[in-house]
């Protein structure tokens, strides 16, 4: 994904450093489907041009753009990919659930994952 941010009332001071007020963001290339990083979303919403509710992320771009999650940040067992609490918990579902089972994920071989992001479906 390709976003700029567009100011107005641009000035700047002695040093040359430049300051304004964001106007908008333009959206320059997006793909049908996004990982959005949990730190991206929240600077987002803290601006005010990202929207996160009803299991959608709403960008306030120009063009606006859409996007359904499909799984959100947190642990999850890579035997069935079901959704855990916390480290703890995903411990002990492989433990239980797993026992004796190698992980099918080589990226994770305690036979759990823990993402830091959206991932999500344009709409």
């Amino acid at each position: 994904m390709w976003l700029k941010r567009m100011y107005r009332n641009v000035v700047a001071d002695a040093n040359g450093k430049r300051t304004g007020v964001l106007d908008h963001v333009k959206l320059l290339r997006a793909g049908p489907r996004q990982k959005f990083p949990t730190r991206f979303v929240q600077d987002g919403i803290d601006a005010g041009w990202i929207a996160l509710s009803a299991g959608k992320i709403a960008l306030h771009t120009k063009p606006p753009a859409s996007y359904t999650i499909l799984r959100g940040p947190g642990y999850y067992c890579s035997h069935c990919k079901v959704k855990l609490g916390d480290q703890a918990e995903a411990r002990l579902h492989v433990n239980t659930e797993h026992k004796g089972q190698k992980s099918p994920d080589t990226s994770n071989p305690s036979g759990y994952e823990k993402t830091n992001f959206y991932d999500c479906k344009k709409d």
